[in-house]
């Protein structure tokens, strides 16, 4: 493996893509480990689980909001994949169980109230550059983009 400096890599004006450990900020189970083991308030946050290290959490967490009457859809995603591929929405937890013996999923409280325009869930996505942790240094792209579901957004379980 070559190392970068032997390219005659300048990196006073060379920006390279990667960083040691950037699977923790990119492989949804990395992420939902490290915001569970390093912030003290996660209530920004929708519960997270990785479900193949901590599935007892997760159905204990699932068993105690069912006793309490809460809402308790989940939404269910494989761990590096993307644009919904084997992506769940349930609210049965052996279905839960189940979908962690097809691979490595993580299990996310699904936002029953989502922001919506003319009945469909929209979210917004950003491009952020984060240069450096020592000192932060993050740059925002000046635009986004909207995206918009294909669909009404509903919590009928026949949708789900």
């Amino acid at each position: 493996m070559k190392n970068f400096l032997d390219w005659g890599v300048n990196f006073d004006t060379t920006y390279v893509n990667y960083f040691k450990k950037e699977a923790a900020l990119v492989i949804k189970n990395a992420i939902a480990n490290m915001i569970n083991s390093t912030l003290e308030d996660t209530g920004c946050i929708q519960l997270t689980f990785d479900l193949e290290s901590a599935l007892p959490q997760f159905i204990g967490c699932w068993m105690d909001r069912e006793k309490k009457g809460l809402e308790n859809t989940w939404i269910i995603k494989p761990t590096a994949m993307a644009r919904s591929m084997d992506t769940w929405v349930t609210n049965n937890c052996d279905q839960i169980v189940r979908l962690v013996e097809t691979g490595p999923k993580v299990a996310q409280k699904y936002i029953h109230r989502p922001i919506t325009f003319q009945g469909r869930k929209i979210d917004l996505r950003y491009v952020i550059n984060l240069r450096s942790l020592m000192p932060l240094q993050l740059f925002a792209y000046d635009e986004f983009f909207i995206r918009f579901s294909n669909n009404q957004f509903t919590m009928e379980e026949t949708t789900f």
